[in-house]
């Protein structure tokens, strides 16, 4: 996800396609609305967020929030491993936008990745609307392994040229891909000095918040995660459930979905998302001759025959489509560089490539992806899952599946299966999952939603990733529900 679950950070401003007043958030009941699950292949457990110790943590100073810019920032610390409390720590950083008014409390919001910097992602302009922004606090902190935190130590070198190819057609792009796989996980391991890998999963990330929650004098914690930040919300209200406020999760990931399964539904998202694009040539948006697919696969075809162009292979033409398909604002930018590169400049494809590959650090990607749910345990059974994802992804499913490959020799085993969360107690939760989102297709929040113990899911006809910034209908939801405790009716549409 961290590469191919972007988060909101890309995401620019879309109306609400119902007609109703965006304003208020007016949302229309889906008559007959359900949920679904998603089987996963390995035994569910539950979610291990609040594991027993013997020991009780240190309390939690306050931070101590220094200006930077406009802003103010602090750092806040918290056990390594939550187990020993007493151990050793790693810092958490934080930004906060203060309330401009009488203030209620505080909104963390973590935009995803796995590893997107929350911090940047405040800093770079994210906020509530102003009348909410009046009442509250927004704080972004980055997860430990990201950013100004205790960062995971290995990078993603592109420096070296293109990207080994993703979908590789014999035995030495075979042993080039695998190569370099397995070369990352072994930098990894021999740069983790502080035992940081093994304790990167989301159920750490969950106890952080906590003590964050805890530091700034919060009785509950009021959340807005995107993305995979909508499953540190989930990990912590089935850990805390006593003690969530407003949870608001866009953009949702299905926490009973292994490494496998979620890649898998991911790459036919993706699919599907293109050929949305590919009919919308000469209709909403202008394409290249003979269209977005056919001149995709026709300069997959020049560069397979000739190779890379400039730092331009294979992966780095998947990755300049992918990154496209999560905000419908960038459709007409890829199709100028499809156009450009048609006639041989490929200069706007490795721009959006490399906005791929730079949003989110692949080491602390990989650090999460890999050990935070079942995975492949072998090259064997890494190569078997993805030769299946490609039979029902044929166009993306190589490059989902096999940009992870690195954890077929992650230094650090993964963690067990979860199962459904039911959140029992929590207060009610608001849940929003778009039409064609092709990072966390719409099945994941209408699943998660029909397990929670009290949701209510809102449905947005909308192309791409994640709706808060892209659709005012949703604004005027999250608004009412952080000022007035009201939710809309299960199953409305914006």
């Amino acid at each position: 996800m961290g590469a191919l679950a972007l988060s909101a950070l890309l995401l620019v401003g879309a109306g609400c396609s119902d007609g109703s007043d965006a304003s208020s958030g007016t949302v229309a009941p889906i008559p007959g609305s359900g949920s679904g699950t998603t089987a996963v292949s390995a035994t569910p457990t539950t979610v291990t967020a609040a594991a027993s110790t013997s020991l009780s943590p240190p309390p939690v100073a306050p931070p101590d929030w220094q200006p930077c810019g406009s802003l103010t920032c602090a750092s806040v610390d918290v056990p390594l491993d939550h187990d020993d409390p007493t151990g050793p720590t790693i810092s958490i950083a934080l930004v906060r936008r203060a309330a401009t008014g009488t203030r209620l409390g505080s909104v963390f919001v973590n935009p995803g990745g796995p590893g997107a910097s929350g911090v940047d992602f405040v800093a770079n302009g994210f906020q509530l609307d102003p009348e909410t922004a009046r009442s509250y606090d927004v704080i972004g902190f980055d997860p430990r392994g990201v950013g100004a935190s205790t960062p995971v130590a290995c990078t993603l070198d592109r420096s070296a040229g293109p990207l080994p190819d993703w979908s590789p057609d014999d035995a030495a792009e075979v042993e080039a891909m695998d190569g370099a796989a397995e070369a990352f996980a072994r930098s990894c391991a021999q740069t983790d000095a502080t035992g940081l890998l093994a304790h990167l999963r989301t159920d750490d990330v969950a106890r952080d918040l906590d003590r964050l929650r805890a530091a700034v004098g919060d009785e509950q914690l009021h959340y807005i995660g995107f993305s995979f930040g909508t499953l540190i919300g989930l990990v912590y209200a089935e850990a805390f459930p006593e003690r969530v406020g407003h949870l608001v999760l866009d953009g949702v990931v299905d926490p009973q979905q292994d490494l496998p399964g979620l890649l898998t539904s991911q790459a036919v998202a993706f699919e599907q998302a293109f050929a949305v694009l590919d009919a919308a040539c000469g209709i909403r948006v202008a394409c290249p001759p003979g269209g977005v697919a056919a001149a995709h696969d026709e300069l997959m075809a020049r560069i397979e025959r000739s190779g890379p162009v400039g730092q331009v292979g294979p992966a780095e033409l998947d990755s300049a489509a992918l990154i496209t398909l999560y905000d419908e604002g960038l459709w007409p930018v890829y199709t100028i560089a499809l156009t450009e590169a048609l006639a041989g400049d490929f200069g706007s494809i490795e721009d959006l490539s490399d906005t791929f590959t730079r949003v989110v650090p692949f080491g602390a990607y990989a650090g999460v992806e890999c050990t935070d749910s079942p995975r492949p345990a072998d090259r064997a059974a890494w190569s078997a899952f993805a030769a299946a994802t490609t039979a029902l992804a044929p166009r993306f499913g190589p490059a989902v599946a096999n940009e992870l490959l690195t954890c077929a020799w992650w230094p650090v085993p993964p963690g067990p299966a979860r199962g459904p969360v039911t959140a029992p107690g929590a207060r009610p939760v608001l849940v929003v999952g778009n039409t064609n989102d092709p990072a966390t297709p719409l099945a994941n929040a209408e699943a998660v939603a029909g397990h929670l113990e009290s949701a209510s899911l809102v449905v947005v006809e909308l192309d791409g990733h994640t709706a808060y910034s892209a659709s005012s209908c949703v604004r005027g939801l999250v608004r009412r529900y952080l000022l007035a405790d009201e939710l809309p009716p299960d199953g409305s549409r914006c």
